[in-house]
């Protein structure tokens, strides 16, 4: 197609989830992105576990050092994955940033 821009991921060196819910998160990050930015994301919820994998999402807000990620595409395992570790988050106490 002339003339069609083809986003191409971008990859966080490294980032901590201060925010976490099915439709995204809020990311701690150095990296320098800007809203628009495609991503791809991995989660890493326990040790042990494979990290969750996120193929498609977008930079919705930037604030540095704080982004806005909307998950774009999340399979059915990653959602219960996402799910459990929310579940396990609210079971602890709430720690200042």
């Amino acid at each position: 197609m002339p003339g069609a821009v083809q986003r191409v991921p971008y990859r966080l060196r490294a980032g901590q989830v201060i925010n976490l819910s099915l439709q995204g998160c809020c990311l701690r990050t150095q990296d320098a992105v800007k809203p628009g930015h495609a991503l791809q994301v991995q989660l890493q919820a326990s040790t042990g576990e494979p990290p969750i994998q996120i193929n498609r999402a977008m930079v919705q807000w930037a604030l540095a050092p704080y982004v806005g990620v909307e998950f774009l595409t999340l399979s059915q395992d990653n959602q219960q994955r996402i799910q459990q570790v929310i579940r396990e988050l609210e079971q602890q106490p709430v720690q200042p940033i």
